[in-house]
């Protein structure tokens, strides 16, 4: 019932969430970030999970000119993303069952939208379609670690928690941290955003 009010909720704003003030406030940063770091892994084919109206997904296929998924469970930010790119293989999917086959990708992203999933099922299935030398690369939410503390979110199983208990939770799940950093944008001065890399141990579908 809470996914599909998300869902619902999502399809209802659909219709400003490209506002280009909110876009370059609040999101932007956080796409700048990934490209960042996809510059520098340099993968041949992308998922982007929980990818919204697509702009990140769209600006990736731009860029790179790899293959490219984008995948949005709500129709109504989906449509948007189908309007802005036909480079991209839109799917209206969940992070928890994505419609790819195993190991077929070499990246993983996914902006402002973990704290939405089922976390060990979506990392279970990222881990499913990444090739044995993929990564995944995720813009979080998360919460000062005195926030935490004060709402009982610092436990290992809190879907919006701290970068510490993100990055130990990813452990547990079969990867590898290779970093993480903070997003610099004004939302921090209450939630601050992480960027964090981490490569699959044995990635699910290499075998």
């Amino acid at each position: 019932m809470a996914r599909q009010f998300v869902t619902r909720f999502f399809d209802r704003v659909s219709g400003i969430y490209d506002a280009p003030a909110l876009q370059r406030s609040v999101y932007r940063p956080n796409h700048d970030a990934v490209v960042a770091v996809l510059q520098q892994m340099r993968p041949t084919s992308v998922a982007d999970i929980g990818c919204g109206t697509g702009v990140l997904t769209a600006r990736i296929a731009d860029e790179f000119g790899v293959t490219v998924h984008g995948c949005d469970p709500s129709p109504g930010l989906l449509a948007k993303g189908i309007a802005r790119s036909s480079k991209v293989s839109w799917h209206e999917a969940s992070a928890e069952r994505l419609p790819l086959e195993n190991a077929s990708v070499d990246a993983v992203t996914s902006t402002e939208a973990f704290h939405f999933f089922d976390q060990p099922a979506a990392l279970a299935e990222f881990r499913r379609v990444l090739r044995p030398s993929g990564f995944i690369v995720i813009a979080s939410f998360n919460l000062y670690p005195w926030i935490a503390r004060l709402t009982g979110r610092d436990h290992p199983d809190a879907p919006l928690t701290t970068a510490k208990v993100l990055s130990e939770r990813i452990t547990r799940c079969g990867y590898t941290v290779l970093g993480q950093w903070p997003v610099k944008r004004f939302t921090r001065i209450w939630v601050p955003t992480t960027l964090t890399l981490a490569r699959p141990n044995s990635p699910a579908g290499s075998a």
